[in-house]
């Protein structure tokens, strides 16, 4: 994070949810490096198995490298019908033994308790929201689901990475109303997409205080804003912390990297280039820096 160049560190001027976010990023991207192969990543995401997870991202970028067309979401292994994440449904279901991308069916996003159990014992995955493909490819995801918003960036592309880009953005950004990019662009897009099964790579989303304790139980060692704060509840604290992120700032993600720093363990490079909302690219873009 620290070490990256400011020319490829995008801050949004407010949060509009993650529909703009990444257009935005996808767009200084493009510019950049027009055939880049790129990477979405939520960073307030938990990955258990690190060394595991980075494979299947390389696998995806292998995936994607012949073709102008891919895109490949990473799916994670359901381990029971939780209601708050969103599912994606393959044709076909995962087999535990063999790796492939797999097409998909449909999307569901936070399904009620008999949905959630269907889709459990069905094989549906967790959507990480991790996605690979050329940078091009969900900028015309945008152009066909999203029009209006792609036209609203293009009219102040020529600002885009340039002194002028700030303040043009926080005029653009009031016109916003705030919008999601897997419900309003990948569920609509859902027939053209693939998902790649993660198996032994344990995920959560980290959006709550109590799933953000959980995981530093599991991590065993307290992160620095714990120690800081020895009077307050630990959920107290994650929930303070999580009210008081500033519209461009880091998430909960960094909070768990810190711990990870630590123990001395490696942090991988999907942690260290954010944007608004949560979202970072590195990959093969890196060469970009």
């Amino acid at each position: 994070m620290f070490e990256a160049a400011p020319h490829v560190l995008v801050e949004e001027p407010c949060n509009r949810g993650t529909a703009p976010a990444i257009l935005h990023a996808l767009m200084r991207l493009y510019e950049m490096a027009p055939s880049a192969l790129v990477a979405l990543f939520p960073s307030d995401h938990y990955f258990g198995n690190e060394s595991r997870f980075i494979k299947y991202v390389d696998s995806a970028f292998d995936a994607t490298a012949d073709s102008d067309d891919a895109v490949v979401l990473l799916g994670a292994e359901a381990t029971g019908p939780e209601q708050a994440y969103g599912r994606i449904e393959p044709e076909v279901p995962p087999s535990p033994n063999i790796q492939s991308l797999l097409s998909v069916r449909r999307f569901v996003e936070k399904p009620d308790a008999r949905v959630a159990n269907e889709l459990w014992r069905g094989g549906a995955l967790w959507n990480t929201l991790v996605l690979i493909a050329r940078a091009s490819t969900p900028l015309r995801m945008y152009i066909l689901e999203m029009p209006r918003l792609y036209s609203s960036f293009s009219d102040v592309r020529l600002a885009l990475g340039t002194m002028f880009e700030a303040e043009v953005l926080a005029r653009l950004y009031q016109e916003f109303p705030s919008s999601g990019f897997s419900e309003l662009v990948l569920q609509r897009y859902a027939k053209r997409l693939t998902v790649m099964p993660m198996h032994g790579v344990e995920w959560c989303d980290l959006g709550q205080p109590t799933r953000v304790m959980q995981v530093v139980k599991q991590m065993h060692v307290p992160p620095r804003w714990a120690v800081a704060q020895p009077r307050r509840s630990a959920i107290e604290q994650v929930a303070r912390v999580t009210q008081s992120e500033r519209p461009g700032g880091w998430r909960l993600g960094y909070l768990l990297e810190s711990a990870a720093v630590s123990r001395g363990r490696m942090v991988s490079p999907i942690r260290r280039i954010q944007f608004i909302e949560s979202i970072s690219w590195t990959g093969r873009a890196r060469k970009l820096k």
